[in-house]
C-alpha cells in the first residue's frame, strides 16, 4: 500500500473526506498496477481513472469553496491547477508512448496528495467548520452529481484533456 487512509487525512467534511479517501484508493490501485501487472492497457486505464476522478474532485471542491466564499480559494485552486497540468502532461506522453509510467509517478502523487491533505486543506477544513457552526445552511455532505464513470478522454497536444 502506497498511502494509507488515516485520521491525519480527515477534514471532517463528509463529502470531501469520501472523495479524498477514494483518491487514496485509486492511487493505491495505480501503484498495485505498476508493480504487479505492468500491462500497458491496465496502466492506461488506472491512470485515466485516477486522472478523471482527480479532475472531478477538484471541480467539486472548487464549487464548495466558491459557494461558501472561502477566502483562499484562488491560492488553493492554483495548487490544483499545477497538479492537473502535470497529470495531463504525463497522461498525454504515456498515451503517446513517449514515456513509460514508473513507480516514481505514484510516489510523486502520494507525496503531493499527502502534503496537500495535511497542510493546504487544513485552512479549508477550519473555514468550513466555522461556516457550519455559524450557519445551518452549509452541509457537511451536500450531494451533487456523481464522479465520472471513467470514460476515456483524449488529451490534446498541449496536455489539456478534451
Amino acid at each position: 500500500m502506497l498511502l494509507e487512509w488515516g485520521e491525519d487525512l480527515v477534514l471532517g467534511h463528509d463529502e470531501i473526506d469520501a472523495q479524498h479517501r477514494h483518491l487514496v484508493e485509486l492511487l493505491n490501485q495505480l501503484h498495485e498496477t505498476l508493480f504487479h501487472q505492468r500491462n500497458r492497457e491496465a496502466l492506461l486505464k488506472a491512470l485515466a481513472v485516477l486522472a478523471d476522478f482527480t479532475r472531478w474532485h477538484f471541480d467539486r471542491e472548487s464549487q464548495i469553496m466558491l459557494a461558501t466564499g472561502y477566502p483562499f480559494a484562488i491560492e488553493h485552486l492554483y495548487e490544483h491547477d499545477l497538479l492537473l497540468q502535470q497529470i495531463n502532461l504525463i497522461q498525454h506522453e504515456f498515451e503517446q508512448g513517449t514515456i513509460s509510467l514508473s513507480p516514481d509517478f505514484a510516489s510523486f502523487f502520494r507525496d503531493w496528495l499527502g502534503l496537500h491533505l495535511r497542510h493546504a486543506d487544513r485552512p479549508l477544513r477550519d473555514y468550513l467548520r466555522d461556516q457550519r457552526s455559524e450557519s445551518a445552511g452549509v452541509s457537511g455532505g451536500a450531494a451533487m452529481s456523481g464522479p465520472p464513470q471513467t470514460a476515456p478522454r483524449s488529451v490534446g497536444a498541449s496536455g489539456v484533456v478534451q
